[in-house]
């Protein structure tokens, strides 16, 4: 376990004990850089995900890495952008406090920018930790939609969604059934975008309360 203000983990291998029920890297950040979190591996019989928390400190990527990337609340502020390469596995753990907005529970806290843009062959993934249908197996493998609490967009936070796969979003402050992608402030003005996007097993897909502009094509819901 890792709490550092910007840390390097980089080209690590990681032997699990069987048994073993936390993930293989934990990493909370006030100050996150994900391009300083690459190359790293995990085996044996434990949880084999890295998980990543806290705050993004600078515009940068989550590759598509051996293992899926475990996010357990993680703030994108004003002035970043937070990509997500083509490929990538995310999985989200069960009603994750979002620090920055006060009663609100999320996976995703996002006032800057979110971009996650797959490809047919290669989309990027949301989905439970429990779902070992996707990633390996990192947790119970009875995945519902109260395991993990989506996007929470704030200000003018935006997200751009395309070629994803959202699944098992659904837990929220009050209860399950909270959206996917929740933007409830009739204040914010991010753009919102919705492209070759799956949406499936969620609580509900999408709530939007905006003055921003709003694109939704070839999705699924």
């Amino acid at each position: 376990s890792i709490q550092a203000p910007a840390p390097t983990v980089e080209n690590n291998s990681v032997v699990q004990s069987t048994g073993q029920g936390t993930p293989a890297y934990l990493v909370q950040s006030t100050a996150l850089d994900a391009g300083l979190l690459r190359g790293n591996t995990a085996s044996g019989g434990g949880v084999l995900g890295f998980q990543v928390g806290g705050t993004l400190g600078a515009s940068s990527t989550l590759d598509a890495e051996t293992d899926p990337w475990e996010v357990s609340g993680l703030d994108v502020p004003a002035g970043t952008t937070l990509t997500i390469a083509p490929g990538t596995v995310v999985t989200g753990t069960r009603a994750a406090d979002c620090e920055f907005a006060s009663l609100i529970y999320c996976s995703f806290e996002v006032e800057g920018s979110l971009n996650a843009v797959g490809t047919a062959a290669s989309p990027v993934t949301f989905t439970s930790v429990n779902d070992s249908t996707v990633g390996g197996d990192t947790g119970t493998g009875s995945p519902s939609d109260t395991d993990w609490s989506g996007f929470y967009l704030d200000g003018a936070g935006s997200i751009d969604l395309e070629h994803a796969v959202v699944d098992y979003s659904g837990e929220g402050f009050e209860g399950p059934g909270i959206p996917a992608i929740d933007e409830i402030n009739a204040g914010n003005t991010g753009p919102i975008t919705l492209a070759s996007d799956t949406f499936s097993h969620d609580a509900a897909p999408v709530s939007l309360v905006t003055t921003g502009s709003v694109s939704v094509t070839g999705s699924t819901f």
